[in-house]
């Protein structure tokens, strides 16, 4: 942009198409009940073009249980959530304690100038395996 002033070549535009990496994890993460779980995205777009961002547990419907508006704070609506949670900005969702509450599907939403783009994730939490030694 500064160039396009500099020789008066027109009005200067910004694309932002952004683009959401999966964790290096992958798309699936296998657990154990009461760890915590760290799933950090990448962002493949200036986090000054992004005008949103959002999360959402499927199991419990399409409304988003937190939420960034351009490059505020965070605001969370625990109601459509699992459980306990933290955002850290840019992308990472921390799912505090697990239970097999927390088993489903997260979506993570990315909206910027020009569109949207989303990933999916999926989280189980295996259960306790009893051993039983029988005489």
């Amino acid at each position: 942009c500064a160039r396009a002033k500099e020789n008066g070549s027109g009005p200067c535009r910004v694309h932002a198409v952004g683009q959401v990496s999966l964790p290096p994890e992958g798309n699936t993460f296998v657990v154990l009940p009461g760890e915590n779980v760290t799933i950090v995205w990448k962002l493949d777009v200036d986090v000054a073009l992004i005008t949103g961002r959002s999360w959402t547990f499927l199991p419990k419907g399409i409304d988003t249980f937190a939420a960034i508006i351009g490059d505020g704070g965070v605001v969370g609506n625990p109601q459509y959530s699992p459980g306990p949670f933290t955002i850290i900005k840019p992308a990472t969702l921390i799912l505090k304690n697990v239970t097999t509450q927390y088993n489903g599907t997260y979506n993570f939403f990315v909206s910027t100038l020009r569109g949207g783009e989303n990933s999916i994730v999926t989280v189980f939490v295996a259960g306790k395996c009893m051993l039983y030694n029988i005489l």
